[in-house]
């Protein structure tokens, strides 16, 4: 019985990649794997193979649970190899055993250093060979483990509890980031900034429970209409929205712009206190850059995009205005 294999270390959906220029050793290597339930071997009779296996060279990369090293190989040896394999962040969860015949303090130092796992002396004692295979694949699942729960936590810390958009804190890295993208690129970038109309007035009608539920058909509606990866939907602040559009010219955000704020009218959420109309309105502000001048002024965007919305709701609420650089005055969309 192998008690393995709850964990899922053991079975023909673990790939190991042996790195070595012995034959004999590789053909040992193999039958004491495939004898003990891992038939899945990739090998690499040099670390220039290896790195193509693994993605570093070239575009064929292949998936790996676990690489056994050799140490001493012609032109690049596995001391080298680990290194050029641990500057990889996407190979940083995968384990490294280092293949040797020489177990002095010196040389696995180095490669513990490095982040080898753990080493295996050749001649191989099969029952310590796959041993120590098995621990490797262990730690293995325990790294996957966390990183999926790092990963969880993450997006939990970036994404708005109530409404399910990008938070505050998402949105600040964000527009950040497609700003110096475009300053760096000399590209376009476009911010919409959303407010409800009249959700004070909502709130204290209603409740604040229908008040939150409004929240999230809104969020929704919003993010049914921006729906490229590359476009971040996030709530800004109570009942403000701001949607990021990376190269994005002002007359695409102007149609995607008037696509939010149809998208909201036609949930038809009643709203017997508004004065503009019967149901739930936005009022929308769009800012639009091409070619930023420089890779900080992203705060700039966001007071013009402010500016339109603020001439939005100044002109009569559910609409779209889009700002005119070098003039006063927004015009409507």
């Amino acid at each position: 019985m192998d008690i393995m294999g709850k964990e899922n270390t053991k079975g023909s959906n673990i790939t190991i990649l042996i790195v070595d220029d012995s034959e004999a050793s590789v053909i040992l290597m193999r039958h004491i794997l495939k004898k003990h339930g891992y038939p899945e071997t990739l090998v690499a009779t040099s670390a220039a193979e290896a790195f193509s296996y693994l993605g570093i060279s070239g575009d064929g990369r292949r998936h790996i649970d676990l690489i056994l090293l050799d140490v001493v190989m012609p032109e690049i040896d596995g001391i080298e190899a680990l290194t050029r394999i641990k500057e990889v962040e996407s190979l940083s969860n995968v384990p490294v055993i280092m293949v040797t015949a020489d177990d002095t303090e010196s040389s696995l130092s180095k490669a513990f250093d490095l982040g080898a796992v753990d080493y295996v002396k050749k001649p191989f004692n099969k029952t310590e060979f796959i041993a120590r295979i098995r621990s490797a694949l262990r730690l293995k699942v325990a790294w996957d483990k966390q990183i999926e729960l790092t990963k969880k936590l993450e997006k939990m810390t970036l994404v708005d509890g109530l409404t399910g958009a990008s938070n505050r804190r998402h949105f600040d890295r964000v527009i950040e980031s497609e700003w110096k993208r475009a300053y760096r690129n000399n590209g376009t970038i476009t911010l919409i900034m959303i407010d409800i109309d009249h959700f004070k007035k909502y709130n204290d009608s209603y409740g604040h429970l229908h008040g939150d539920d409004c929240l999230k058909k809104v969020a929704r509606a919003l993010l049914n209409v921006a729906r490229r990866p590359t476009d971040t939907v996030a709530r800004y602040g109570g009942e403000e929205f701001a949607v990021i559009l990376p190269e994005t010219d002002d007359c695409a955000a102007r149609i995607l712009a008037e696509k939010a704020r149809h998208a909201v009218e036609s949930l038809a959420t009643k709203h017997n206190c508004s004065d503009i109309s019967g149901y739930v309105t936005i009022s929308l502000g769009v800012a639009t850059m091409t070619t930023p001048e420089n890779d900080s002024d992203y705060k700039s965007l966001i007071k013009n995009a402010d500016e339109a919305l603020y001439n939005a709701k100044e002109e009569g609420r559910n609409r779209v205005k889009i700002f005119m650089g070098g003039k006063k005055k927004p015009y409507s969309g």
